[in-house]
């Protein structure tokens, strides 16, 4: 695979993909999340699930910082939970790293499988706490599979909400704790795509940087005005849809842009 060049003179893909990171950023910033979970399965609609990916970099760790930096008492709950962090990278890692050697038609299929695993999460009734008889066990393995998920998918967020569910984490915690463990993901994927020869130019940069504050800072100010919980079921409506017209492409055996 080459470095990936978006050429300017594509004015349709361009807008599709400023439009799409545009929403998602909106989306994130009114309600705290999902900016991944819908603007890396949308843009893989139209390209290879990589080129996805590296779209989505830098705008997603702009958004896990200011996440993070907002949470009240953050630099003590980054330090208590960096060493999580710090596996889910490692996992990371080897997860950029199958996806740029492999990137299979299938990833594409296990991305809408952990769109619906994350919409399902609120119906599992199955007791966690045994794990937490095996603590280390669990620590170990949901910070692997949740970076070596997240560096295929772009998408750790299930695996994340389970472990904060085992834990008892408070809403801040788990902000903290969700989004480091997203940043140092996310700043894995980066070296890895660049030291693989990976990555994107100037303009294309532009067309994804500049559509992500924008959209994110009009969703903050907008945020009081949405009633929440008709805004998040909105928005799990829309992932199905999502995950559906996935495996449905994928059924179909359609073809993408490479």
């Amino acid at each position: 695979m080459s470095n990936f060049y978006l050429s300017i003179s594509n004015q349709d893909l361009i807008l599709f993909i400023s439009l799409v990171i545009f929403i998602a950023a909106f989306v994130h910033g009114s309600i705290g999340f999902a900016f991944a979970m819908i603007s890396t399965p949308v843009l893989a609609m139209k390209m290879n699930l990589s080129n996805a990916i590296m779209l989505t970099l830098l705008p997603t760790i702009f958004l896990n910082a200011i996440s993070i930096s907002s949470t009240k008492g953050w630099t003590r709950l980054v330090q208590k939970h960096f060493s999580f962090a710090f596996l889910a990278l490692l996992g990371s890692i080897i997860g950029t790293l199958v996806l740029l050697i492999w990137d299979a038609r299938w990833m594409k299929l296990l991305l809408s499988l952990m769109i619906i695993l994350y919409l399902t999460l609120e119906k599992l009734e199955a007791d966690l706490e045994f794990l937490n008889r095996h603590k280390r066990v669990a620590f170990i393995s949901f910070s692997l599979v949740g970076g070596i998920l997240g560096g295929i998918t772009n998408n750790m967020s299930p695996i994340l909400i389970i472990y904060t569910l085992l834990k008892h984490y408070s809403k801040d915690e788990s902000i903290v704790f969700m989004n480091t463990s997203f940043l140092l993901g996310k700043l894995s994927q980066i070296i890895v795509f660049l030291i693989m020869g990976h990555w994107l130019d100037g303009k294309t940069l532009f067309y994804t940087i500049v559509p992500a504050f924008i959209g994110f800072f009009i969703g903050a100010k907008v945020k009081k005005y949405i009633p929440n919980k008709t805004y998040v079921k909105i928005v799990k409506v829309i992932l199905l849809l999502i995950a559906i017209a996935i495996v449905i492409r994928y059924i179909n055996n359609e073809v993408y842009i490479q």
